[in-house]
């Protein structure tokens, strides 16, 4: 009777587990750590919320002469200490979390894909960044070969580049659809 509920515990347990592709662990992964890197990108905007208005205010002409820092200062903190979080709203909350979320998606695929077209490997992400670093005596041929580290470069600095233009290309068009839009309803108005 015993061992029949145990054969009963392990076929329930067997039934519950389900086998994933790598291809698709890696890409729960890729998501796991995009919403991380949007959440921490829209925190970290939020707190630096007064040094970007502290910012705006220098580069604006509200502020001349000397000692344009502390009247750009006096500024952003006139009516409080909350004073610059005023202007965040629930969109500026969901602008940055995406920005910084498609950011980190888009590079981690062209970071992937031009690792496996290039026969390199990828940046390293979580847990890898914990590990020591190989000895010479783990370190492959591979990676001292010229070849590898001219591939190694070039994917370094793809990378990147072709994940900012794709950011770029985004927010442009959807730059362009909002100016088009507001042109139609100007043309409406009329």
């Amino acid at each position: 009777m015993v061992a029949q509920d145990i054969r009963n515990n392990n076929k329930n347990e067997e039934m519950s587990t389900i086998e994933l592709s790598n291809e698709v662990q890696d890409s729960i992964l890729v998501a796991y750590r995009s919403i991380g890197l949007g959440t921490f990108g829209m925190v970290m905007r939020y707190v630096g919320m007064p040094l970007e208005k502290i910012a705006l205010f220098m580069n604006s002409s509200q502020v001349t002469g000397s000692n344009q820092f502390a009247k750009s200062i006096k500024l952003t903190f006139q009516e409080g200490a909350l004073t610059p979080y005023r202007v965040v709203g629930p969109a500026s909350l969901v602008a940055w979390f995406m920005q910084y979320s498609v950011m980190g998606l888009a590079f981690q695929f062209f970071d992937q894909a031009l690792s496996r077209s290039m026969g390199v490997k990828p940046v390293w992400y979580g847990d890898e960044l914990m590990l020591p670093p190989p000895s010479k005596n783990e370190t492959s041929s591979n990676a001292t070969d010229a070849t590898y580290q001219t591939k190694m470069i070039a994917k370094t600095i793809l990378a990147p580049v072709l994940a900012g233009s794709l950011e770029s290309l985004v927010a442009n068009r959807a730059e362009v659809q909002r100016y088009v839009y507001f042109l139609y309803c100007l043309v409406l108005l009329q």
